[in-house]
């Protein structure tokens, strides 16, 4: 029975009277042996009082109060009946109507179920995002939009966009980036997954409460790989994790450049971001992926920090940049580039080795990667709006009164105008001068203001008027991973090149780094059938400027005069950046000037360090590190431009000295014996050595 059916039953039961309802052996059964309706009843009790009343007054009163008395109980009797058939009635229409809207609502949901499935998108994001704020469950949540997708009730897209912590972001290479949070250390300040096909890394990040006595941002990066990741087990004597390998800590160092420019200034809390792999395919290189999740993790943490960032790897095969390529075409590539941006095509970080690739499709990668990064950074902060923790409220830097301030600069603006002019100075000299003034100018503050001035918040308080002052002299005067390979550059930073006393021990993680960018900028001019294996050592005896690009020119006169055919002479050097800007507005420079072969005092006031190397005919290395929260992209264009230039002219100086690699001598160079009678090498001969084959040989350094 339909609807229609159900509300016609209703209307027969509100109205008896018209005979449309039951019919006459039901209301028979229900009024009992007198078998007349409720109406009928009503009637001839009217007419008979009427006739008793009329015959017998007297006694008509008491037939009367008989009559009525019967006939009230007649009438309750009928109507009790009436009701309990009406309620019958309703409860029949009602169950029947139930009914029949349930079987509408499942034709209605079979509809919209078949229309959905022709329209992923039926679900809008809205009322996702409302239905997400509702559910306290991040699992279970995770579950129903997870089983609806399979009953393709909302987009894939929609899906990890949306669904509790987790965000899916596919590149233009077709590999999908995905990053979730939500599920594991739930303890630490900020927490996010990331996963690139089977890779997969998680990073945390603690930040502490209170603030250290350092100066400087105490942010510590530990990425380790474990062996467990790659379903291996530690091939060492205690078969498990010891300390980082050069390439932990090459990475670590690449992660921290990435995120320590977007710290706000004054941020002086010990903060550590530690990156544990949870899987590897063997596919893509985790490297990408962990500083992502570590960006992810800062931004959804209550730390203080101006982020997200977003980074890919860019590399060049068949005259095509490749976003994010696999190691296999990575092998095959000319090219290997990473870019970290941020919001408004802002470059926070550059790392690069190349084949000698032209500087046209080195800029043309740079652009791809940082249009890349927007999309990374976009979804992260839809993240962090859903998801991320307000952010923690930390003590500023100490504000001093305008009366100290001028007082501070009075004391030493002219002074250290003199001495930054004085182009007699060397390092040594320039330093002692400047240190001279600091502590004439504490003094005087000290016996100036006593009372409200801490030494240490003084000698910050010089520091920052140095540093203003030498940045505002720039404008004013405008003063100047293989598993196997046969080269090792390995460099070494001794105290004494700085006058320090230092410790001298293990290599620390800047000596790794330096070492690792030079012998980047070597190797492409390494022939690759070299048929020996060369240590190249880079010992820092002075240092006032870029070590790292000067060990590539020392390097590469060192090779042509050892005589390794090295393909063409290479050289690096150092593009400094001074820039103005209101706030922290870095997107709209007011001013800037690029420096070229930057000083040590340029490098620690400037805003960037921007290191290139290459040949006459293309870049072999680039490395930048950035300051500031951001360089805009053309002044990125501009540096690179500016550093090829550099490097031609000091390859021209050095072709002044040396311009071919020199002729071996056969007396004094590794020879290869003939085999022996069973076949195997007799081992490699070097000028008074014999050494098995298997083991790396370097050449001698003095040939005729």
């Amino acid at each position: 029975m339909g609807l229609a059916g159900a509300m016609g039953i209703a209307n027969s039961v509100r109205s008896p009277r018209k005979g449309t309802g039951l019919d006459e052996g039901r209301r028979g059964q229900v009024a009992g042996m007198r078998k007349i309706s409720v109406g009928g009843v009503l009637a001839m009790s009217v007419r008979v009082g009427r006739e008793i009343l009329a015959t017998c007054v007297g006694v008509g009163q008491e037939i009367l109060a008989t009559c009525v008395g019967l006939e009230q109980e007649v009438l309750a009797t009928c109507v009790e009946v009436g009701q309990e058939i009406l309620a019958t009635c309703v409860g029949v229409g009602q169950e029947i109507l139930a009914t029949c809207v349930g079987v509408g609502q499942e034709e209605i949901l079979q509809q919209n179920t078949q229309r959905q499935q022709k329209n992923k998108k039926m679900m809008s994001m809205k009322h996702l995002s409302e239905l997400l704020t509702r559910m306290p469950g991040n699992i279970l949540l995770i579950e129903m939009l997870f089983h609806a997708e399979r009953q393709h009730f909302i987009s894939t897209r929609y899906l990890h966009r949306l669904c509790t912590g987790a965000f899916h972001k596919e590149n233009t290479s077709g590999r999908s980036l995905t990053i979730s949070t939500g599920k594991y250390a739930r303890f630490a300040d900020g927490c996010a997954v990331a996963a690139l096909g089977d890779t997969s890394v998680m990073v945390t990040t603690v930040s502490k409460n209170k603030s250290s006595s350092s100066s400087f941002l105490p942010l510590v990066v530990d990425y380790r790989q474990k062996a467990a990741a790659a379903g291996r087990i530690p091939t060492n004597f205690l078969r498990r994790e010891l300390g980082p390998t050069e390439r932990e800590v090459l990475t670590s160092r690449v992660i921290d450049r990435s995120l320590r420019p977007l710290f706000p200034e004054g941020y002086c809390y010990e903060t550590q971001v530690m990156c544990n792999l949870l899987a590897v395919d063997g596919i893509n290189d985790p490297d990408i992926i962990s500083i992502n999740a570590a960006s992810a993790a800062l931004s959804l943490s209550d730390i203080p920090w101006n982020g997200p960032v977003g980074a890919v790897r860019l590399g060049f095969v068949n005259n095509e940049v490749i976003v994010n390529p696999t190691r296999k075409e990575l092998s095959q590539s000319t090219l290997n580039l990473i870019v970290t941006a941020t919001r408004q095509n802002l470059v926070v970080m550059l790392e690069a080795s190349a084949e000698n690739i032209l500087q046209q499709d080195f800029l043309k990668a740079i652009k791809i990667g940082v249009k890349e990064c927007q999309g990374i950074v976009q979804a992260i902060q839809q993240l962090q709006k859903h998801y991320g923790k307000a952010k923690r409220e930390v003590a500023t830097q100490q504000h001093f009164s305008q009366e100290i301030l001028e007082a501070a600069r009075s004391f030493s603006d002219m002074r250290l105008r003199e001495i930054f002019r004085d182009r007699s100075h060397d390092k040594l000299s320039r330093d002692i001068a400047v240190n001279s003034v600091r502590t004439d100018v504490i003094e005087k503050l000290k016996h100036s203001f006593s009372e409200t001035l801490d030494t240490n918040a003084a000698t910050e308080l010089f520091n920052q008027i140095c540093k203003e002052r030498f940045r505002a002299m720039i404008f004013e005067d405008n003063i100047s991973g293989l598993k196997e390979k046969n080269f090792f550059l390995h460099y070494e930073f001794p105290p004494y090149a700085t006058k320090e006393v230092g410790r001298v021990g293990p290599i620390g993680r800047r000596e790794l780094g330096h070492g690792a960018l030079a012998e980047k900028g070597l190797r492409a001019v390494i022939p690759k059938d070299f048929p020996f294996t060369i240590r190249l050592t880079s010992e820092v005896l002075e240092s006032n400027g870029s070590s790292s690009m000067a060990s590539v020119c020392g390097g590469s006169l060192a090779l042509m005069d050892a005589g390794v055919p090295i393909s063409s002479a290479a050289a690096g050097v150092a593009i400094g950046l001074i820039s103005c800007y209101p706030g922290s507005d870095t997107k709209h420079l007011e001013d800037y000037k690029l420096l070229t072969d930057i000083l040590g005092i340029e490098d620690y006031m400037g805003d960037m360090d921007f290191k290139l190397a290459g040949t006459k005919k293309g870049i072999t290395a680039l490395q930048a590190d950035v300051k500031i929260p951001g360089v805009p992209l053309k002044v990125i264009m501009e540096a690179v431009q500016q550093g090829t230039d550099a490097k031609s002219a000091i390859i021209d100086i050095m072709n002044d000295t040396i311009s071919n690699s020199r002729r071996r001598d056969a007396c004094a160079a590794p020879t290869t014996p003939p085999p022996q009678s069973d076949g195997r090498p007799r081992g490699i001969k070097g000028a008074g050595s014999q050494l098995r084959s298997s083991v790396p040989v370097a050449i001698p350094g003095q040939y005729n």
